[in-house]
């Protein structure tokens, strides 16, 4: 995700500079007019704005913390925009750390696809001052189509995950429909138009199954580690909370054993494929 937003803030006449330890989208980058420096501390010292877009909160934390993380070293009064898929309770301890720096933050994960990353037509959900928001708004206009401004720091992350954990708990109730339509002798088509019809409608039987599960496409979109990942942080959000996540956790035990049996790497629909052939 991070490559595409990146182009586009290059083309919208951003000056930015780039890490990754991934030197194929450092290169891109910086052939489409970025700069490029040799370390997280470089890039912090010199940067106004610092965004990150990582894996998960191992990831998260070594480039945020430690004497030669972002925080440590970015400019007084510099915003951090992490828009990475992380638990909330990370995003707050670092935005505190940062308040303590001097330094803005913004929480601001996204929704969508990476084609949608390369459009410039993501949803982002910010969590912080409004202010800052404010301060960001002009590049978050050009890797997002729709900013959704959700409240204090940790908000945006913590709506993120309830959505993502939402849309895989549909996921295996629509796998289990599908699997009792079959085995019952009937067709899909009859399913899809009964409940286009009823509270049943949902837009993965309308919409992305059609395009992918029923054509048995399963390249990679959203990998299903990451949709394990983020149930993950939900499941331990709520049993914080002092929740019963019971649903939650049926989907990532499909999830998780699915990621045992070397699926990980594929698109998250294939569950799908994975429940019916159990």
């Amino acid at each position: 995700m991070g490559l595409p937003m990146a182009l586009n803030l290059i083309r919208a006449g951003n000056t930015l500079t780039v890490f990754d330890l991934n030197e194929m989208a450092v290169d891109q980058a910086v052939a489409a007019g970025a700069g490029r420096v040799d370390s997280i501390r470089e890039l912090s010292k010199a940067s106004d704005v610092v965004i990150t877009m990582l894996p998960d909160v191992p990831e998260v934390e070594a480039v945020m913390g430690g004497e030669n993380g972002v925080i440590e070293n970015a400019k007084k009064g510099a915003l951090l925009i992490e828009m990475s898929t992380i638990h909330p309770d990370t995003t707050r301890r670092l935005a505190e750390d940062a308040a303590a720096k001097g330094l803005r933050f913004l929480d601001a994960p996204v929704c969508r696809s990476s084609k949608d990353a390369e459009a410039g037509t993501l949803l982002i959900l910010v969590g912080g001052e409004e202010s800052d928001l404010e301060s960001a708004r002009s590049l978050l206009n050009v890797m997002g189509s729709e900013i959704e401004y959700c409240g204090s720091v940790g908000s945006g992350i913590t709506l993120k995950l309830i959505n993502n954990t939402l849309v895989q708990g549909i996921a295996v109730a629509l796998n289990e429909a599908l699997m009792l339509t079959e085995k019952s002798g009937i067709s899909i088509d009859a399913l899809s138009s009964v409940c286009s019809r009823t509270a049943a409608s949902n837009w993965l039987l309308e919409k992305a199954y059609p395009n992918k599960v029923f054509k048995n496409d399963f390249s990679l979109g959203f990998a299903l580690d990451w949709a394990a990942k983020d149930v993950g942080h939900t499941v331990s959000l709520a049993k914080s909370l002092g929740l019963d996540s019971r649903v939650s956790e049926v989907a990532l035990a499909w999830l998780t054993e699915a990621q045992e049996a070397g699926l990980g790497r594929q698109d998250a629909f294939v569950l799908s494929k994975f429940m019916a052939e159990k």
